[in-house]
Order: structure tokens, then C-alpha cells, then sequence
């Protein structure tokens, strides 16, 4: 047999010569595009709900959300098992389909099923799909640092600056955000306040989501041109809370600053992230999508990083 081919081979030497040529070029072609994974992607496509329902205990949330939403998902076709989990504010539901289902038509599938089941659900709690991502999805981590930043702001700027400019990056699913503080405002009702002008915690709740709103007019024509009416309302600072009002006794109008105390406060937390035991810092977590390059995604990823650099505040650490 060797001696068979050893002889064809002879005989046909520009064939073999393009056979070899082809193979090399198929070689190199593969070299350079075929995706690469550090860690192989094994696990069965999955679709993870997120509950939140702030203030919550896991029992609470258990018998509300979760187990209303697992027994609607189980009737979804060609799923493997539904988990569920309740914690305090939190619930996960990990939808596990079979084998060779397509991702995206198994999140459909629960969309469907989210939708029909929505409106039974109590109004305060939110129900959302997790990110398009595997179980091996978690490619990337980085960290914020910096010697004139606080965390609350060093947070500001995850959340609102280079989260969304690594979502852009092709091939990302989500980009999540851990440690630091997340600002928030606090109206603090002082109780006696509130009897002596007959007032309840309703009605201040009532005047803080009233009056944090633009909102827009008709258009009126003036010397040729179209002038819009805009009524300015969006909250900017604390001054603009206090000065809110509640209600008038007398004619004198009773202010959320006359009631209470306004302050900048951070929003509870159960969590922190330390980098190499050198202090607390902001962090955030990259996940690809569901099939995506790895390999070239993450050389996305970095070449984005060393772009988005503000006010000398870099991704990994800021030392001026």
C-alpha cells in the first residue's frame, strides 16, 4: 500500500505539489480565524430571571415570585430542569434547556411565558431576562482605583461611562459592576412634622414622583419659527428636593425641607470588591455573548480600555 502511494505520488508530483499547497493555505486560514476559549463552553444553553423586590425577605420572595415563575416556566418544551433560588431582595431562576436547542429561541420561549404571568405578579417587583451569555461566559475583569476619586464617585463612572462604552464592544453581553457605593437621595420625615401639618409618608412619596419630570408643551409660532414648550422639572440637587412642596396651610406652602431632612446618602449594600489586599475599589465583570469569539473579543475589550480614560482616572489605577 505505502509503496502504491509512494509511487503515485512519483507519478503525479503537481498534484501532490497543489494538495500541499491547499493544505498549507487551510492551515493558516484556520490558524488565524478559528475561535479560541481558554475554557471549552460545555454547558447546555441556559436562561437565567432575575427577581428584585427591594426590602424582601427570601421566604417573602419565594412564595411571590419565584415559585410562580418556575411553575410557569416548567411548561415551556424542551427544558431539562428549572432551579430556582430566593435570597434576600434577590431571586435567580436558572432555565436549563436540552441539548442543541438554539439559545435564542429558548429566551423567546420565556419571554412568553414572562409575559402571561407579568400582570399576576406584585407590582413593586421586578422581573428581568439575564444576559445572552453561557455559563462560561465571565471573560473579563478590571478594576477602578484612584487617589482623588471616592467610591461613590469612582462608581458613577463605572455606571455610567465605561459600562456603556465596553457594551458597544462586539461580541459583550453585559457588563456588571461590583464594589464601590451607588449614591442616592434621602429624605429623612421627621414624624412630628408630619402631624402637626396632617401629612403621611404617602403624600411626601407622592411629591418626590410628581415633581422629578420634564415634560413638554405645544409648539408655539413666533416670527416665522417654531418655539417648544418645555416644562423643566428633573431633580439636580438636594436644594431642589427640599424646596419641593407638599401642601399649603394658610396659603404658606409646606416644603419637603420643612419636613424632613435631604441628604446624599449611599444605597445599602452587601458586598465589596478588594484588589490584591491593597483596599476597596470599583470593579466590573465583562460576559460575552452565547458563541462569540473569546479570544478576539477580549482583544476588543483591552483595545477599548485604553481608550476610555476621563479626567485622569484610568482602568486599572490612577497614581497622580
Amino acid at each position: 500500500m505505502i509503496e502504491k502511494l509512494i509511487a503515485f505520488s512519483i507519478k503525479n508530483k503537481f498534484l501532490v505539489l497543489m494538495v500541499a499547497l491547499f493544505l498549507v493555505a487551510g492551515s493558516i486560514w484556520s490558524m488565524k480565524n478559528t475561535p479560541l476559549d481558554a475554557l471549552p463552553d460545555l454547558s447546555p444553553p441556559q436562561v437565567i430571571v432575575q427577581i428584585n423586590w427591594a426590602g424582601q425577605s427570601p421566604e417573602t420572595v419565594e412564595e411571590q415570585g419565584t415559585y410562580p415563575l418556575v411553575s410557569q416556566f416548567l411548561a415551556i418544551a424542551g427544558i431539562d430542569t428549572v432551579r430556582g433560588y430566593s435570597t434576600y431582595e434577590t431571586g435567580l431562576i436558572y432555565i436549563i434547556f436540552k441539548d442543541g436547542t438554539d439559545l435564542y429561541w429558548a429566551r423567546s420561549r420565556v419571554l412568553e411565558q414572562l409575559a402571561s404571568i407579568q400582570s399576576s405578579l406584585p407590582k413593586n417587583m421586578s422581573v428581568t431576562l439575564g444576559p445572552d451569555a453561557s455559563g462560561v461566559g465571565w471573560v473579563y475583569e478590571y478594576a477602578l482605583s484612584s487617589k482623588t476619586k471616592n467610591l461613590a464617585q469612582l462608581r458613577t463612572l463605572q455606571d455610567y461611562y465605561y459600562k456603556y462604552a465596553l457594551m458597544g464592544v462586539d461580541g459583550v453581553s453585559e457588563v456588571a459592576s461590583v464594589g464601590g457605593f451607588i449614591p442616592t437621595y434621602q429624605v429623612s420625615v421627621n414624624n412630628d412634622n408630619l402631624v402637626r401639618y396632617n401629612l403621611s409618608i404617602q403624600d411626601v412619596a407622592k411629591t418626590l414622583k410628581n415633581n422629578n419630570n420634564d415634560t413638554g408643551g405645544r409648539i408655539v409660532i413666533k416670527n416665522g419659527f417654531e418655539w417648544m414648550v418645555q416644562a423643566k422639572g428633573y431633580v439636580k440637587n438636594l436644594d431642589d428636593i427640599r424646596k419641593l412642596v407638599v401642601t399649603t396651610r394658610a396659603g404658606v406652602p409646606i416644603t419637603i425641607g420643612d419636613i424632613g431632612r435631604v441628604e446624599l446618602t449611599p444605597a445599602p449594600r452587601r458586598g465589596m470588591a478588594d484588589l490584591n489586599g491593597e483596599g476597596e475599589v470599583v470593579g466590573g465583570i465583562v460576559l460575552v455573548r452565547y458563541g462569540a469569539d473569546v479570544y478576539s473579543a477580549i482583544g476588543r475589550i483591552k483595545g477599548t480600555k485604553n481608550k476610555c480614560c476621563v479626567r485622569k482616572i484610568c482602568y486599572y489605577k490612577d497614581n497622580k
